[in-house]
């Protein structure tokens, strides 16, 4: 039976405490996966969050159309902008009495889609990450249903007027094209439309990056 001498033992024992000293300094110097993997969902969520105000304040709070008129200006806020779908001169009039319960309802819709940035953290499903897609979504159809809206003519020409009624209807429509196109150079987009616009792009291509990874795991 080998018995260990007095110097093995005293090297055996300064390795042990060498590695048992060494062993919380390399933990300490190596983060694990998991607190980066939290650390990176923390910044995500806030950076949603902070689209999410930016699209509240983009959509309820600044103006996202303005029309200058030279004396006076119309302003329109992004959910009201259904009237103006259906009305496209309420871009030079401005709302009238009777809008108060579309904007109301369209509002709605602006509140559900902002909702829907919020899905993938209640559906656990790789296609809820496309909810994120929604306040773009509903951008760019409201941007393409107004400009439809705004080129429609006027007055449409069926025949059943007859060849004198059907040239006063070309000229009135000639007659509100020109006008229509001379206030069109008068609307712009007001800081509204920018800061919602910018928030809606981040997070539909946040929204499209996480459905794709999850899509792939």
């Amino acid at each position: 039976m080998n018995v260990p001498s007095n110097g093995s033992t005293r090297e055996l024992g300064a390795s042990a405490e060498t590695a048992m000293a060494a062993s919380p300094a390399a933990a300490a110097a190596t983060p694990t996966g998991l607190g980066s993997v939290d650390a990176a969902r923390a910044r995500g969520r806030r950076i949603e969050l902070i689209c999410v105000a930016c699209l509240l304040l983009g959509w309820f709070g600044l103006a996202a159309v303005v029309t200058d008129l030279g004396d006076f200006s119309v302003r329109l806020e992004f959910y009201q902008l259904w009237s103006v779908l259906e009305h496209p001169a309420r871009l030079f009039t401005g709302l009238q009495s009777g809008d108060g319960a579309q904007s109301f309802a369209f509002g709605v819709i602006c509140v559900a889609a902002v909702l829907a940035v919020f899905l993938p953290y209640r559906l656990p499903h790789p296609a809820a990450w496309l909810g994120q897609l929604a306040p773009l979504a509903l951008m760019l159809t409201c941007g393409v249903v107004l400009y439809r809206e705004s080129r429609a003519e006027l007055l449409a020409d069926a025949g059943q007027y007859g060849a004198a009624g059907s040239q006063i209807l070309h000229w009135a429509n000639s007659l509100a094209d020109r006008l229509s196109g001379m206030a069109t150079r008068r609307t712009t987009a007001g800081l509204g439309a920018y800061l919602s616009g910018l928030a809606s792009l981040v997070l539909a291509a946040r929204g499209l990056s996480r459905y794709r990874r999850a899509a792939r795991s």
